[in-house]
């Protein structure tokens, strides 16, 4: 066999190492994840829309800031209220 057979077969591997990650860092994985969804550009668009128009004077970089420090929870209040109001709408993926 293989050596890199016995990695896929899980072979060769002592013992498990377990990785803890902040808050922060789960949810930079999110937003990058939610981010390279073709589904979920829309809501990314309409996010930016109405940070734009809540905060006219902001610039496009705090704009940008704004939006991926809140974009993950945002997404999940606004698809939580759509579905509670219209299931059809959402798509299960």
């Amino acid at each position: 066999m293989s050596h890199t057979s016995e990695r896929i077969t899980g072979k060769g591997l002592v013992g498990t190492k377990l990785v803890t990650k902040s808050k922060t860092e789960l949810e930079q994985v999110q937003l990058y994840v939610l981010h390279n969804d073709d589904e979920v550009e829309p809501y990314v668009k309409k996010h930016k829309d109405v940070l734009n128009t809540l905060n006219p004077n902001r610039s496009e970089n705090w704009i940008a800031r704004d939006h991926n420090q809140i974009f993950v929870t945002w997404f999940k209040n606004h698809i939580y209220l759509k579905l509670s109001k219209d299931p059809v709408s959402i798509s299960e993926h």
